[in-house]
């Protein structure tokens, strides 16, 4: 059984950057990524696309598109759910987790 969880990414088609966390990106943890490590080793993740036209609508600067991802059962990821309703960080590689996009949403 898969699982599918929805990203927004600046790009299409994504890149490997589009798949790093902060940690990985060298940034410095912001204040809620130090109450909660796995924000910043992970990446953030919807349970479906609409959280993320919600945040698009609120947030002009929110990555413009929403990309698919299938995580098959027993994946090398780890998915934790996190902050709001529907929201999810994914810790896992990078390239790993840019294999799982089967396709652009919006």
């Amino acid at each position: 059984m898969t699982r599918t969880y929805y990203r927004a990414v600046e790009q299409w088609p994504v890149t490997r950057d589009d798949f790093l966390s902060d940690e990985a990106k060298g940034r410095r943890p912001r204040r809620e990524q130090i109450e909660n490590p796995v924000l910043y080793t992970g990446v953030s993740v919807f349970a479906g696309p609409f959280a993320i036209a919600v945040r698009r609508e609120r947030f002009p600067a929110f990555p413009r598109h929403t990309v698919a991802l299938s995580i098959p059962e027993g994946a090398p990821v780890r998915v934790e759910k996190t902050l709001g309703r529907g929201h999810h960080t994914v810790i896992g590689d990078a390239d790993l987790l840019m294999s799982y996009v089967v396709g652009l949403v919006e």
